[in-house]
């Protein structure tokens, strides 16, 4: 309904386990949601071990076929992030928001995203950070680039989506 109701750009991002992606039955040509595939977003959380890696990147790879883009949600929270993203080749990273709280007074965050910020690039990944609530985590990384951002800073969640979002003005001393 969400996606017939709100036009581009609104996107629909859908949370699964990498192993949801091998069910046969989600996601097939004859699909309801396949005329929409390319405004949907299928994220990949790995709070579990990933088992049966191949498998699930062989199916994302037919899925970016058909149109569908691929996230990986929370890189940082799970078992192996980083040899889910070498697999999965992911459209879309997102960073965990225990990585983003406090990043203007946390030199070592900052490392980490600006790691994950190049290697993004050399994958021709988009990255999201998650969690933002303070001004200054959303110029710190404005400032190292990060592509878009999410948090309680620029909205809550709601039923209708805000294609855009005014930049919060710092309160004045």
């Amino acid at each position: 309904r969400t996606l017939r109701e709100s036009p581009p750009p609104v996107d629909v991002f859908v949370n699964l386990h990498p192993s949801d992606l091998l069910d046969d039955n989600l996601f097939r040509l004859d699909d309801p949601l396949a005329p929409f595939a390319e405004r949907i977003v299928l994220e990949v959380t790995e709070r579990q071990a990933l088992d049966e890696a191949a498998g699930v990147a062989a199916r994302a790879a037919r899925l970016r076929k058909l149109g569908y883009r691929i996230a990986i949600d929370d890189l940082g929270a799970g078992y192996s992030s980083l040899r889910l993203w070498s697999e999965l080749r992911p459209d879309i990273v997102k960073i965990d928001r225990h990585f983003i709280d406090g990043i203007h007074l946390d030199p070592l965050k900052r490392e980490f995203v600006g790691s994950i910020l190049r290697m993004a690039r050399a994958a021709s990944a988009r990255v999201i950070a998650e969690g933002v609530e303070l001004l200054g985590e959303l110029q710190t990384l404005q400032g190292m680039g990060v592509d878009l951002v999410q948090g309680y800073l620029l909205g809550r969640p709601q039923a209708q989506p805000v294609c855009e979002a005014a930049m919060p003005l710092p309160k004045s001393a």
